[in-house]
């Protein structure tokens, strides 16, 4: 991001995360000034590039998918094993819930 300075988005480590687990976070409360301009710095950049990034993420995505490219297959995650699980996990935690609540 920004040549570098402000981090690297490393794309070859995508993951699947369900909306349920994601953590919202106030930067403000954050008490180290430099650390917060630098994630303040990083979440502008990330939203002012949004759609490249996607883009770039979905090229990469049906690239490692294709398996055409060994070397860049091995510094990648295996996306379509970690959907697999991703979808086994919230299925499982659907399941949970429901007995759950059927206890109560």
């Amino acid at each position: 991001m920004d040549d570098g300075k402000l981090g690297v988005i490393n794309l070859n480590n995508m993951i699947p995360v369900p909306d349920s687990a994601i953590i919202h976070i106030d930067i403000s409360t954050y008490p180290d000034e430099q650390y917060k301009n630098l994630l303040m710095n990083q979440m502008r950049f990330i939203r002012s590039n949004e759609d490249l990034i996607k883009k770039k993420a979905k090229r990469l995505y049906q690239v490692v998918n294709s398996e055409k490219q060994t070397k860049l297959n091995e510094r990648c995650c295996k996306f379509l094993l970690l959907e697999d699980a991703a979808l086994s996990y919230h299925v499982q935690a659907i399941s949970t819930t429901e007995v759950a609540a059927t206890k109560e």
